[in-house]
């Protein structure tokens, strides 16, 4: 699968100009950083089934479906939820169902027994972790941000990059490929759900302790995933009219209220994705 390079724009919002790349340009269906690491996870895989999980509002799991698709293979979501949701009701996973994906509800209580049981069940499809939170997920946004500079150098000049931060390997791959070009650039990862210590602990993961410098997180939602404030619908409308741009309510909408409240300056905003959710 094929997943084209996105383009810097400039935009101003609230009197500051940014740099802005805007990844759910780059599939008419599901696009957003999502889809470009599932092409690298799958890029010379040929499974007879795909099993991964993600939550209510995961474009993850709509990346996993929309791939099975087109490749004729078939996908179980796991979702980990509390509730006995409709799952219809959310877009992502609504598409994904469309798009012919088993759905299974998982309690985040149970999670980690029934997502095992879930693996030895299905033990000849291929296992993706939440997110995309894999070494090809990193190499995915390595390269592709290395090509974006490459291509613009004008952006070697910025002095941070923001985006929102779940799992954490869209930002850990734009901090390698930062790292690879000798910059100092800041990555500034606003975290959707997580508080700083689990997304460092994530990040370990893939990256060493001390190829992190140059990372930032901020919490200031961690416990409030999926939350929705009047200030941030306020704030999603004043950038829409502003810039032309609809941030989704879910991940990206975290990044502007970030912006409004902190005084940067000079930077590049990625938009990873999540259209769906605007439907929310």
């Amino acid at each position: 699968m094929v997943v084209p390079q996105t383009e810097p724009q400039k935009i101003n919002f609230k009197e500051k100009s940014y740099y802005y790349i805007d990844e759910s340009k780059n599939n008419t269906v599901c696009g957003g950083n999502k889809i470009r690491k599932i092409s690298q996870i799958m890029k010379d895989e040929s499974p007879s089934g795909i099993l991964t999980y993600g939550s209510k509002y995961s474009s993850h799991c709509l990346a996993s479906a929309y791939w099975g698709a087109l490749n004729n293979v078939p996908v179980r979501l796991l979702v980990l939820e509390a509730d006995d949701i409709d799952f219809s009701t959310f877009p992502n996973l609504n598409v994904s169902i469309t798009l012919g994906a088993d759905i299974v509800r998982i309690p985040p209580s149970e999670a980690y027994d029934l997502i095992e049981k879930e693996q030895k069940s299905f033990s000849s499809y291929f296992w993706i972790p939440g997110g995309g939170h894999t070494e090809e997920g990193l190499k995915a946004y390595r390269d592709w941000f290395g090509q974006v500079l490459d291509e613009d150098s004008s952006l070697m000049d910025r002095d941070w990059v923001a985006l929102p931060f779940g799992t954490g390997t869209t930002a850990l791959g734009i901090l390698m490929a930062i790292r690879d070009q000798g910059l100092s650039m800041e990555v500034i990862g606003v975290s959707v759900s997580r508080s700083k210590d689990r997304c460092l602990e994530a990040a370990r993961d893939l990256v060493s302790d001390e190829k992190l410098d140059l990372l930032t997180i901020d919490d200031r939602f961690a416990g409030k995933y999926g939350e929705r404030t009047s200030r941030q619908a306020t704030l999603r409308q004043t950038f829409l009219e502003e810039t032309g741009i609809l941030p989704d309510p879910i991940y990206n909408v975290r990044v502007v209220e970030y912006l409004e409240e902190e005084d940067r300056k000079n930077g590049v905003i990625i938009n990873t994705g999540g259209q769906w959710n605007n439907l929310l």
